[in-house]
């Protein structure tokens, strides 16, 4: 009997003994079968949608608003070429600082075209802001020509009512090797802003709306 009773003791211990490590064992094995489902569904979500969804449901753009929906904005207009991308260097874009009077966390920078019935002092690129300037149209400039054209333009705080909107653009991956690779960006959806207004215009030296 008293054999029996060691035993026992002796096994109970054992257990005692295992059970941290069964716990572990156990804990892994769940972390392991969450982390499954979450890639599952991560994969899920990632995936392509439909032009039915894309058509069913509302895309929020760079604004932090629904595409398509008129807003005021505070912005400075940048030149394109701080992005260090060929494409845009004879561009100009708008960093946005508020929208709807309250100020973003993180300024995007967007391109922009005005809306065409539209009477605007804004141009988008270089030879929109010579003939803007000089009323006639010049195909190419110099470095000293530009540089003289956009003093005073950049850094221009401007306020404007826009909407964003959205589309898909760029050269495509593996076109066929007998199609030439003209020089861009690769294909993607990418938002800008069409300007419907302009507001307030002022100095690049005036302070921004806080």
């Amino acid at each position: 009997m008293a054999q029996r009773v060691i035993g026992t003791e002796s096994f109970l211990r054992d257990q005692r003994k295992l059970l941290p490590m069964r716990l572990h064992i156990l804990i892994v094995c769940l972390l392991v079968t969450f982390s499954g489902n979450l890639n599952a569904q991560d994969n899920a979500a990632e995936g392509p949608i439909t032009l039915e969804e894309l058509y069913r449901r509302n895309v929020v753009g760079q604004l932090g608003i629904i595409l398509g929906t008129s807003t005021e904005i505070d912005a400075e207009i940048v030149s394109g070429r701080s992005l260090k991308v060929k494409a845009f260097d004879d561009v100009y874009l708008l960093k946005v600082t508020h929208v709807s009077g309250k100020k973003v966390s993180q300024s995007p920078l967007m391109q922009f075209s005005v809306f065409g019935p539209v009477a605007s002092q804004l141009a988008s690129q270089t030879t929109e802001l010579y003939e803007l300037k000089y009323g006639t149209k010049k195909e190419s400039l110099n470095a000293e020509q530009i540089e003289e054209l956009e003093r005073g333009y950049l850094g221009k705080k401007v306020k404007l009512t826009v909407y964003e909107t959205g589309g898909f653009g760029g050269v495509p991956n593996r076109l066929p090797q007998e199609v030439p690779v003209p020089a861009g960006v690769g294909f993607h959806f990418s938002t800008s802003l069409i300007v419907l207004e302009e507001v307030v215009a002022s100095s690049p030296n005036e302070k921004p709306a806080k």
